[in-house]
């Protein structure tokens, strides 16, 4: 009888949840690629650039540092690795087969482990209700979907948390361990479903845990290019992320107009600092206070106070989600462990109905694209677009309202003495467990040490790329190369300096000198590829300036020229990299040149160029009446 009621209530919760994912996404689909197919991106798709789909997996698979065994310190390689070792490994096995082989073998495995453990997680049902759950909530999310166009591992790390509970409540502690030790060996993130083990007081599972992953953290290191201590020193100071902070520092600035898409809170606080009026500059530094606040306390709540396994795997897969500065939407295929463990869930003491649709809606909603609107003056760093959607506010409101229902339960459940009673529980089982815990100290004290020692070094790098920063404001060109020539002595193996100062210049529009160090990189690393896209792009933007100038001085035949030869240098863009907007602009001036100086046929041939790149743009139209009515004249006077 219980059991029936524990299934008819997770049928309904499958029901209301995967309702909406599948409607939300066909909703989606028309609104984007038919309402919108005309528009370009990013109104025509709810998912990220369509000329850079599969590179999350292209770019490190076919990388010279992956097949070199160098994926932090290799000179070629615009960006060093961000992935613990483990998870270059695994890469690296699919990129021995080669394209498109090696993507399809990626994609399948993940698609399958996806499929099985979803469908494993699930309570006792019909199998073809099962298959109808596991390919509407898992394979049909909004998360996967933007993870299967990225390519990204983030759903296979997904699995190892699916396989962690799967295996937790079979009570085989040791896989369970193993599986949450591989996530978190991957990206350390994972690593915070320790505390259900603590909150559990499974204190030798927590030292299981810590033990593997260490081992699948260190043990690669000796095998990579650059010696141990240099790839541990890189890990341990967060990847050395601080080469993009020159070019892309004003994401963390409060107040500038860069937002970084996805699911992070910060962009959500950013977002009201700047249209409040606040304009707190400083805006990181206070975001990380709040991050210290929000994890110490839902960390209290799992291990203290809630004791339901999928509100605590929740609470603690928020805290992944919306915390990190940087939180991109394929994260939230981490949801699905939470959604499943919630369906399978014990549900003999729920009277609350109206909660469950509350909390099923929610989970449904969290699955689904919200990309209808997006926010003006907003500027993603990773294409340099206005492409920053509203659902990178509406997501974390979401969960942050999900984390209060919880959060408020909780607390509602707790009295003193329960609160009294848990502390000592969990005091008695530390004392008994000391030596557990003393093992764990020692194992990780070493880590520690040098933790401190490869932070220190890294303080002072530090100091050196915000004085070149400081100056880049100031607009002091020669102090900034100073400070970053500093910086490159402390970290050779890391710091480019020429691209650094290419794309200093760039971002000041200086052509000629951000052409020149493009150029240097290329000598240096001929293989870049962001110095050879530079060096097409500060050339044709050198043009198009030259263009303008003569076009204001009504010089418009060398306007016309400056016009023609910009288009024909980005035209040697690789494809990925050509903006279609910015060729519509660059023929439209053209055109216009074309007819100041009455070269009809040229302007014709333009126009028939702007319209086979965009066939119902107004101008061309409007124009390719006027030229043509101008070649019969021509005609008719011959």
């Amino acid at each position: 009888m219980i059991e029936d009621k524990n299934n008819t209530i997770a049928v309904e919760k499958i029901k209301i949840i995967s309702s909406i994912t599948w409607i939300g996404l066909i909703i989606a689909i028309i609104f984007h690629f038919i309402f919108n197919a005309n528009k370009g991106y990013p109104f025509d798709t709810f998912l990220f650039l369509p000329t850079d789909r599969f590179n999350d997996f292209y770019g490190p698979s076919e990388a010279p540092s992956i097949n070199n065994f160098n994926p932090y310190f290799h000179q070629s390689y615009s960006d060093n690795g961000l992935y613990l070792p483990i998870g270059y490994y695994f890469i690296w096995i699919f990129s021995i087969f080669g394209r498109p082989l090696s993507l399809f073998m990626f994609l399948s495995l993940l698609t399958y482990l996806t499929y099985k453990l979803s469908f494993l997680s699930l309570p006792e049902l019909p199998t073809k209700l099962k298959i109808k759950t596991v390919f509407l909530i898992s394979l049909l999310s909004y998360g996967f979907i933007y993870a299967i166009d990225r390519a990204n591992v983030e759903p296979y790390l997904a699995c190892c948390i699916f396989a962690f509970f799967y295996f937790y409540k079979k009570n085989n502690l040791h896989l369970s361990a193993l599986f949450i030790a591989v996530a978190a060996a991957a990206k350390i993130y994972p690593i915070l479903f320790i505390l259900i083990f603590i909150s559990d007081k499974k204190y030798k599972e927590s030292l299981y845990t810590i033990i593997y992953m260490v081992l699948l953290v260190l043990l690669p290191l000796f095998v990579l290019k650059g010696g141990f201590i240099n790839n541990l020193n890189y890990i341990l100071t967060g990847f050395e992320p601080l080469e993009s902070s020159i070019i892309n520092g004003n994401v963390y600035d409060g107040t500038s107009s860069f937002m970084q898409q996805g699911i992070s809170l910060f962009s959500g606080i950013k977002f009201l600092n700047i249209k409040l009026g606040l304009n707190i500059i400083n805006l990181f530094f206070y975001y990380k206070i709040i991050v210290l606040i929000i994890t110490i306390t839902i960390s209290s709540i799992v291990l203290l106070l809630e004791n339901e396994l999928w509100k605590k795997a929740f609470l603690l897969t928020a805290i992944i989600l919306i915390l990190p500065h940087i939180s991109f939407d394929y994260k939230l295929t981490l949801l699905l462990p939470c959604i499943y463990l919630y369906i399978s869930a014990d549900n003999i003491n729920s009277n609350n109905i109206k909660k469950t649709k509350k909390i099923s809606f929610l989970f449904g909603i969290l699955l689904i694209p919200k990309a209808y609107y997006y926010l003006e003056n907003f500027i993603s760093p990773g294409t340099y677009k206005y492409d920053v959607p509203v659902s990178t506010i509406i997501t974390p409101i979401i969960i942050l309202y999900l984390i209060f229902i919880i959060s408020k339960d909780s607390f509602k459940n707790i009295t003193s003495v329960k609160l009294i009673n848990s502390l000592k529980l969990h005091y008695e089982a530390i004392k008994y467990n000391s030596k557990v815990i003393l093992v764990f100290f020692l194992i990780l004290f070493p880590l520690f040490i040098q933790f401190y020692k490869a932070n220190s070094q890294y303080s002072l790098y530090r100091s050196y790329i915000d004085n070149a920063q400081k100056q880049l404001q100031l607009n002091k060109p020669d102090s900034v190369i100073n400070n970053l020539q500093l910086a490159r002595k402390l970290k050779p193996y890391k710091f480019k300096l020429p691209l650094q100062i290419a794309d200093i210049y760039y971002k000041k529009e200086i052509w000629d000198s951000a052409a020149l160090y493009f150029n240097s990189t290329l000598n240096l690393f001929p293989e870049c590829g962001e110095a050879k896209i530079g060096l097409i792009q500060s050339k044709g933007n050198r043009l198009i300036k030259s263009a303008v100038f003569y076009f204001n001085n009504k010089d418009y035949v060398n306007a016309s020229l400056h016009f023609s030869e910009a288009i024909k240098t980005f035209y040697t863009l690789p494809i990925y990299a050509q903006d279609k907007n910015s060729f519509i602009t660059l023929y439209s001036n053209l055109i216009l040149c074309k007819i100041k100086i009455q070269d009809w046929e040229q302007a014709l041939i333009n126009i028939n160029r702007l319209k086979t790149l965009d066939p119902k743009n107004e101008f061309a139209t409007t124009k390719l009446l006027f030229v043509n009515d101008k070649l019969k004249e021509n005609k008719t006077h011959l």
